[in-house]
Parts: C-alpha cells; sequence; structure tokens
C-alpha cells in the first residue's frame, strides 16, 4: 500500500497547489466574510539544518551518519550487548506453502546465533523447534517456557497469522517473555538468498530488547548540550492513543505512576518527558492536570527536578518543501534534509513550538 501510494516530493507539491487552486479559496465570499485572506503562493519560511549526532559504540568507535540519507555502517560492535542464559528458537507452520523443515529452520538460527556472536551478544545453546500451533496454543506454550525461566523466544510463524502474532504480543506482556517475531517468508530469504541486511536488523531489535545498547549519542564535555543530557537526566517517552466514547479522557494517574517507577529506580535532577497522542486542544489540559501530578511525585520521593516537556504530534497539515526541488533525484533527495527545523513565521504565536524532519523519508 506505501509502496504504491508514494509520491516524489516535486510531484506532490504540484498535486497540492492544483488542489488549492480547485477549492477556489482566494475569492471566497466564506473566507471574506470571516476577514480570513489566502496567499496565492506557498509561504517560505526559513529554516536551519541540525548536524548529525555522533555516535558512540563499543571500545569507544565514533562516528556521524552521512547527509543527505543520515546513514551509517553496520561494522561497529555494540555499546552495550545484551545476554540471555535460557532461550527458545519456534518455527511454526499452518497451510502447508508456509511450512518449514527442520533442517532449514535450524540453518536460519546457526545464522542467528552467528550474527548474535559477531555482535558480542552472548546467547546460550537454544532449543530448536518446528510445530503447528494456533494462536490460542501458543498462548499456553509461551505461559510453560515462562514458568521453565526462559528469557526470550524467536518465533517464526506463517506471513499472514495475525492471529499468532496477536497472541504473542498479548502473552509478552503478561510474562515479561520477549519475543521476536519472524515471518517464513524472512526466514526463507535469509537462508536461500543471503538477505545479511535483514538478519542484521533482527538482531538490532533483539539486542535493544534484551536490554543492550546498540549506540549511544556522544556528547562533548563541551558541549552546550551537556548540562541538559548529563548523568542526572532521566528522558522517558509515553505515547497514548484516543479510543473513542466515554474511554477517550486519558487517565493523567498512569502517567504519574509511571514517573514514580520511574524515578524510584534513578534519582534525577532534570527530567525531560516526551508525550505523544495529544493534539493541541490538550496542552491545556496536560498543564493543568499531568504537569501537578508528575510534580507531586517527585514531591513525594524528596526530590527537586526541573522538568521538560515536549508533546509531539505527528498528525499535522503543514506539508514543507525544498524550495528548489531537482525532479531527477531519487524521491529521498527530493525531500528537505533530516535534521530541519522551522521554528518561526508559521508556529504557534504562544506556544514555543517547532517542526523537526527527523529522518530521511524512505518512500
Amino acid at each position: 500500500m506505501i509502496r504504491k501510494t508514494a509520491i516524489p516530493p516535486a510531484e506532490l507539491k504540484k498535486q497540492n497547489a492544483l488542489l488549492k487552486n480547485s477549492l477556489h479559496l482566494d475569492g471566497s465570499e466564506y473566507l471574506n466574510g470571516l476577514g480570513v485572506k489566502c496567499h496565492k503562493d506557498p509561504i517560505e519560511v526559513v529554516s536551519r539544518v541540525l548536524p548529525p549526532p555522533e555516535l558512540e559504540f563499543a571500545s569507544r568507535a565514533k562516528l556521524v551518519p552521512r547527509l543527505p540519507r543520515c546513514s551509517w555502517s553496520d561494522c561497529n560492535e555494540y555499546f552495550f550487548p545484551a545476554t540471555c542464559k535460557k532461550w527458545v528458537a519456534l518455527a511454526l507452520f499452518g497451510a502447508q506453502q508456509d511450512a518449514i523443515n527442520m533442517e532449514q529452520w535450524t540453518d536460519f538460527v546457526k545464522r542467528f546465533r552467528s550474527a548474535l556472536s559477531k555482535n558480542r551478544m552472548q546467547f546460550a545453546e537454544p532449543q530448536i523447534l518446528v510445530r503447528q500451533v494456533t494462536g490460542a496454543d501458543l498462548k499456553l506454550i509461551i505461559q510453560g517456557y515462562y514458568e521453565q525461566g526462559y528469557e526470550y523466544i524467536l518465533i517464526a510463524h506463517p506471513d499472514g497469522a495475525d492471529q499468532v502474532h496477536h497472541a504473542m504480543k498479548y502473552i509478552e506482556q503478561k510474562t515479561e517473555v520477549v519475543t521476536q517475531g519472524v515471518k517464513i517468508s524472512t526466514v526463507k530469504n535469509v537462508i536461500f538468498k543471503d538477505r545479511f541486511q535483514t538478519l542484521a536488523n533482527i538482531i538490532h531489535k533483539t539486542n535493544i530488547k534484551m536490554g543492550g545498547l546498540n549506540y549511544t549519542v556522544s556528547i562533548s564535555p563541551q558541549s552546550d548540550l551537556l548540562p541538559i543530557f548529563g548523568d542526572s537526566t532521566l528522558i522517558v517517552g509515553i505515547g497514548s492513543n484516543h479510543p473513542g466514547g466515554a474511554n477517550r479522557d486519558e487517565k493523567v494517574s498512569i502517567i504519574a505512576n509511571i514517573i514514580k517507577r520511574c524515578i524510584v529506580q534513578f534519582e534525577t535532577t532534570r527530567l525531560i518527558l516526551y508525550r505523544d497522542g495529544s493534539g493541541e486542544g490538550s496542552f491545556q489540559k496536560i498543564l493543568k492536570y499531568e504537569v501537578p501530578l508528575i510534580h507531586n511525585a517527585f514531591n513525594e520521593h524528596g526530590i527537586s527536578a526541573k522538568i521538560t516537556l515536549i508533546v509531539v504530534n505527528k498528525m499535522q497539515f503543514v506539508r514543507l518543501y525544498a524550495k528548489n526541488i531537482d525532479e531527477r533525484a531519487k524521491s529521498p533527495e527530493q525531500n528537505i534534509l533530516p535534521g530541519t527545523v522551522v521554528d518561526k513565521d508559521i508556529v504557534h504565536p504562544l506556544w514555543t513550538e517547532f517542526y523537526l524532519n527527523s529522518h530521511v523519508a524512505l518512500q
């Protein structure tokens, strides 16, 4: 769906102009009656591009991602590799076309373990199984592994088996046994087509899930950012959704409880709360209800900390284009650069607001 509907920025810019003209906003009697005028052309704004952060890996190896894509190679070892004392590799199959045999699954697990070792991740010898299982059976199986002390389960499942994936994530929340799902088609691509990068991506996720750290951001002792992102700074990210009906109001006490749990484990002098899932209309509510509860959480533990609240919203309707787009360039190169910031002219007149293009668009 994403690939089929993706439009190059140069073409999208033209379509937006055509759409605006088709609405006849310039001479609208309704807008004129409200005293609203529309610019004939898009507004030109001044932007700045933040420099890519310096990344630090194991053995203090450092590198800076390369513009314009801000990419880097996977040749460096993880900053903090994860360990696992007991885990299982379980391949599930449904219909015959989705089948995977023990030889194929063992081959994949062997490659998986080799990639683990390459990244200095110490994982014990796994139990390797292939079986036919439904979503309901999987809950019982994972529960059984949890009771036996297993820490991690690598699960291969048929491509369309949504019920298996949902069951896997549900029981993961209940038991805290870490699971990593892999489609059987992905398994076969790795063993038959040598998709090394695909395997590397699975390893990256596994290391994070198991408590490791792939890399960290290196901050110079002379940097202005050091006091903000020092050892005593706690960064908490919270995402929420908005179910319909009476449950739409967010449970602000949940956020306070999250903060309480965090400050018990990590005593801090500065909190940066990265808050997702709220529109502009909820800002006042957050300040009125959530922020006082966060202050109370610190006061209960006798901690005096500075609080920075960043409310993130990806569902805005502003479109930022480069002034001059090379239509011959690849789609990612037609976009504004990752790290581009706009904090003037089109931002909120009262709130401290900015637009950030945080990463390169792949489609």
